[in-house]
Order: C-alpha cells, then structure tokens, then sequence
C-alpha cells in the first residue's frame, strides 16, 4: 500500500513539474546602464524535455533586433528552478545566454548572463500570459 501511495505520489508531482514552466510568458530583460527589452517564452514540455523560443518584441541597443526568435536549449529543471540557454549567433560561443529561473505563482523570475567572461547580469522577469 505504502508503495501505492509513493508511486501516486511521484505521478502527481511529475505531473506539476512537467508543466509547471509551459505556456507563454512575457517580460522584460534589463542590463545595467541599459534600456530593458521586452521579450516573450514560450515553453512546452517534450519528450527532450522543456524546449521553446525567446523572442523579442521591443527594439534594443544591442546586436539583437527586434523581432528576432532563439531556440531554448540545454534546458534543465529541478523543482521551481529551470536554466537553459539561448545561441544568439545559432553556435555555441561568448554570445550565448544562460537563464536561471525561478518561478513564484505567474512569476517567472531570475537572471541571465553571456558566457563571455567579464559580462553583465542580466535581470529579468515574466509573467504568465492568459
């Protein structure tokens, strides 16, 4: 009975872990010194896991035009955190972004940074859409 119970247990909870992150998410990411942009996540759960696109909806001071779409790779989840990684130039180089999250109700919540070394903390924050 008690393993009954556990295996219901693990169902429901990998029931909300697997969907806990889905859906479409809009916010902004902020540089210091610089203007925030606006972006939107979407995320669906695969058989590979979380996947989904970062898009950009406002304009930038960066290299990064409006309108352009990332895929998220690498991504990993444990509980409320999810990290993944965006190829701003399609290849793994000093231009990716990782994200570490933290999601808190609708809230999707954390930082991101480029792996070149010396970059700044990007802060950056969702909400989940209707």
């Amino acid at each position: 009975m008690a393993i009954m119970g556990f295996a219901l247990l693990g169902l429901c909870l990998g029931y909300t872990q697997d969907n806990t992150f889905t859906g479409t998410w809009e916010g902004d990411i902020q540089e210091k010194g610089h203007k925030a942009v606006m972006v939107r996540l979407t995320l669906k759960q695969s058989s590979e896991g979380i996947t989904g696109t970062l898009s950009i909806l406002s304009e930038t001071s960066q290299d990064v035009e409006k309108g352009a779409s990332f895929a998220v790779v690498q991504s990993k989840q444990f509980g409320n955190h999810l990290s993944f990684m965006v190829l701003i130039t399609g290849e793994l180089n000093d231009d990716a972004v990782v994200f570490e999250l933290h999601l808190q109700g609708n809230r999707l919540e954390g930082y991101g940074h480029e792996l070149r070394e010396g970059s700044e903390r990007l802060e950056v924050q969702f909400l989940k859409g209707q």
